[in-house]
């Protein structure tokens, strides 16, 4: 960034591989003055047909959806680390303590700039494999999340933006909870066992715990077993979720280094 001289600055990852018409697609819209950063629509392959990889790509399907509205207010709130770009007048130095494709839109949206979505920017990357690969992935995603929630939250408080606070709290922050949720639901559901309907909720919760068990065992065989392995894998994901929760608590950074998942 200290030696970049367009006007336009693009980022990506490493493992991102742009269609022809990518770059074009991305820096359409900033024609319109307001438009400080765009964000492009992240697409995961998945040509091994993996299990894991099938999850991914079901989540980023919802998450593109929400990025679709979120920029139709012009707050899109975040950006897909792989394809986004912004006007490089608004850039502003970052540290590594959190991820700056949350960071830098939101504080370009915090100085008077939309941030807005363009599906027709499109990036591809090969998901990741494993439960333990994504578990490793999202553990660090996670902590760093947290570091920007409290960040950015601060931000739009005074004076209160509230479309913004909302974003943040209900995007970023109470999906990172998912750990609270479900553990608070197994809890109060031992409670209330006296009555009959709560008794067939348990047993699914168990039955659930019992093929992500399952699931584990079966980690390294050729065939699984799909809704066991699915059952581990999301379970992973809220473990996950909690370590990163408890690093943040903790302000401790997590070790590991990110491995590049390349079609």
């Amino acid at each position: 960034m200290k030696v970049a001289e367009g006007e336009i600055i693009v980022f990506t990852d490493a493992n991102a591989i742009f269609d022809p018409d990518a770059i074009r697609e991305l820096v359409r819209p900033f024609h319109d003055k307001i438009i400080g950063s765009v964000v492009g629509q992240l697409l995961y392959q998945n040509p091994k047909g993996n299990l894991i990889a099938n999850l991914e790509k079901l989540y980023w399907s919802y998450d593109n959806l929400l990025k679709n509205w979120e920029g139709q207010l012009h707050t899109l709130l975040g950006a897909n680390g792989s394809i986004f770009a912004i006007r490089r007048e608004l850039w502003e130095p970052l540290d590594d303590m959190v991820h700056e494709d949350f960071i830098i839109p939101a504080r370009i949206i915090r100085q008077g700039f939309a941030n807005i979505y363009r599906p027709s920017a499109r990036v591809r990357e090969e998901a990741a494999s494993t439960p333990e690969q994504e578990y490793s992935r999202r553990s660090r995603i996670v902590w760093k999340g947290w570091v920007a929630v409290e960040r950015t939250l601060g931000w739009f408080l005074h004076p209160p933006r509230w479309i913004m606070i909302f974003e943040i709290i209900s995007r970023k922050a109470v999906k990172r909870l998912i750990w609270f949720f479900g553990g608070t639901l197994f809890i109060s559901n031992i409670f209330l066992l006296t009555h009959t309907w709560y008794i067939y909720s348990f047993i699914a919760q168990m039955l659930f715990l019992a093929a992500a068990a399952v699931g584990r065992l079966q980690r390294y065989r050729n065939k699984k077993n799909k809704l066991c392995y699915y059952a581990y894998s999301i379970m992973a994901l809220i473990g996950a979720n909690l370590v990163g929760f408890l690093d943040y608590l903790r302000r401790r950074k997590p070790e590991g280094v990110w491995e590049v998942q390349r079609p």
